[in-house]
Protein backbone atom coordinates (compact mmCIF):
# COMPACT_ATOMS: atom_id res chain seq x y z
CA UNK A 1 0.00 0.00 0.00
CA UNK A 2 2.68 2.36 0.51
CA UNK A 3 5.02 1.91 -2.87
CA UNK A 4 3.72 4.51 -4.49
CA UNK A 5 3.79 6.90 -1.52
CA UNK A 6 7.44 6.81 -1.27
CA UNK A 7 7.62 9.21 -4.20
CA UNK A 8 6.90 12.08 -2.42
CA UNK A 9 9.63 12.97 -0.74
CA UNK A 10 11.61 12.90 -3.86
CA UNK A 11 9.40 14.82 -5.48
CA UNK A 12 8.93 17.39 -2.38
CA UNK A 13 13.14 17.55 -3.51
CA UNK A 14 12.64 18.11 -7.19
CA UNK A 15 9.74 20.48 -6.53
CA UNK A 16 11.67 22.52 -3.77
CA UNK A 17 15.19 22.26 -5.86
CA UNK A 18 13.20 23.05 -9.26
CA UNK A 19 11.63 25.86 -7.55
CA UNK A 20 14.58 27.69 -6.18
CA UNK A 21 16.46 27.63 -9.27
CA UNK A 22 13.56 28.49 -11.65
CA UNK A 23 12.68 31.84 -8.86
CA UNK A 24 17.06 32.72 -8.56
CA UNK A 25 16.82 32.43 -12.68
CA UNK A 26 13.84 34.86 -13.35
CA UNK A 27 15.30 37.71 -10.20
CA UNK A 28 18.52 37.85 -12.70
CA UNK A 29 17.15 38.49 -15.68
CA UNK A 30 14.96 41.18 -13.93
CA UNK A 31 17.86 42.60 -12.70
CA UNK A 32 16.60 42.20 -8.97
CA UNK A 33 19.76 40.49 -8.09
CA UNK A 34 23.48 41.56 -8.91
CA UNK A 35 25.50 38.78 -9.25
CA UNK A 36 29.03 41.02 -9.44
CA UNK A 37 27.98 41.97 -5.88
CA UNK A 38 28.17 38.03 -4.32
CA UNK A 39 25.70 35.15 -4.82
CA UNK A 40 22.34 36.21 -3.22
CA UNK A 41 20.36 34.48 -0.96
CA UNK A 42 16.97 32.84 -2.05
CA UNK A 43 15.19 34.80 0.12
CA UNK A 44 16.33 37.96 -1.81
CA UNK A 45 15.94 36.82 -4.91
CA UNK A 46 12.35 35.67 -3.67
CA UNK A 47 11.80 39.34 -2.10
CA UNK A 48 10.92 41.45 -5.25
CA UNK A 49 8.17 40.78 -7.69
CA UNK A 50 7.20 39.16 -10.09
CA UNK A 51 9.59 36.07 -8.82
CA UNK A 52 8.35 37.10 -4.97
CA UNK A 53 4.54 35.06 -6.07
CA UNK A 54 6.46 32.10 -7.92
CA UNK A 55 8.65 32.14 -4.48
CA UNK A 56 5.44 32.05 -2.19
CA UNK A 57 3.79 29.42 -4.42
CA UNK A 58 6.95 27.21 -4.45
CA UNK A 59 7.55 27.26 -0.52
CA UNK A 60 2.96 27.02 0.15
CA UNK A 61 3.28 23.44 -2.28
CA UNK A 62 6.22 22.52 -0.56
CA UNK A 63 4.68 23.13 2.62
CA UNK A 64 1.72 21.08 1.94
CA UNK A 65 3.91 18.27 0.57
CA UNK A 66 5.70 18.34 4.06
CA UNK A 67 2.23 18.10 5.67
CA UNK A 68 1.07 15.20 3.22
CA UNK A 69 5.07 13.26 4.36
CA UNK A 70 4.08 13.86 8.08
CA UNK A 71 0.80 12.33 7.67
CA UNK A 72 1.98 9.61 5.56
CA UNK A 73 4.80 8.62 8.16
CA UNK A 74 2.59 9.10 10.96
CA UNK A 75 0.39 6.26 9.71
CA UNK A 76 3.61 4.18 8.77
CA UNK A 77 4.78 4.04 12.09
CA UNK A 78 1.11 3.99 14.03
CA UNK A 79 1.32 0.62 11.71
CA UNK A 80 4.03 -0.48 13.30
CA UNK A 81 3.58 0.26 16.77
CA UNK A 82 5.42 3.42 17.28
CA UNK A 83 3.96 4.96 20.98
CA UNK A 84 1.39 7.42 20.79
CA UNK A 85 2.68 10.14 22.18
CA UNK A 86 6.24 10.22 19.92
CA UNK A 87 4.36 9.44 16.96
CA UNK A 88 1.98 12.43 17.68
CA UNK A 89 4.83 14.92 18.14
CA UNK A 90 6.59 13.74 15.35
CA UNK A 91 3.75 14.43 13.30
CA UNK A 92 3.32 17.85 14.92
CA UNK A 93 6.43 18.99 14.53
CA UNK A 94 6.37 18.01 11.27
CA UNK A 95 3.75 20.07 10.78
CA UNK A 96 5.02 23.23 13.09
CA UNK A 97 8.08 23.48 10.26
CA UNK A 98 5.24 23.28 7.31
CA UNK A 99 3.09 26.11 8.36
CA UNK A 100 6.60 28.12 9.40
CA UNK A 101 7.61 27.37 5.53
CA UNK A 102 4.64 28.88 3.92
CA UNK A 103 4.76 31.78 6.53
CA UNK A 104 8.17 32.85 5.33
CA UNK A 105 6.97 32.01 1.64
CA UNK A 106 3.88 34.55 2.58
CA UNK A 107 5.47 37.17 4.34
CA UNK A 108 8.66 38.47 2.07
CA UNK A 109 10.59 41.29 4.15
CA UNK A 110 10.42 43.84 0.91
CA UNK A 111 6.24 43.43 1.34
CA UNK A 112 6.08 43.96 5.32
CA UNK A 113 5.36 47.97 5.66
CA UNK A 114 8.07 50.35 6.90
CA UNK A 115 6.07 50.95 10.26
CA UNK A 116 6.61 47.36 11.17
CA UNK A 117 10.68 47.26 10.72
CA UNK A 118 12.95 46.86 12.89
CA UNK A 119 14.57 49.81 12.11
CA UNK A 120 12.38 52.34 12.19
CA UNK A 121 11.58 51.26 16.08
CA UNK A 122 15.29 51.79 17.03
CA UNK A 123 15.26 55.88 16.02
Amino acid sequence: MWNYLSLLPVILFLWAIAGIWIVFAIAVVNGSVDLNEGFPFISICGSYAPQSCIFGQVLNIGAALAVWICIVRHHQLRDWGVKTWQNQLILWSGILCALGTSIVGNFQRSQIPQSWSRETHRR
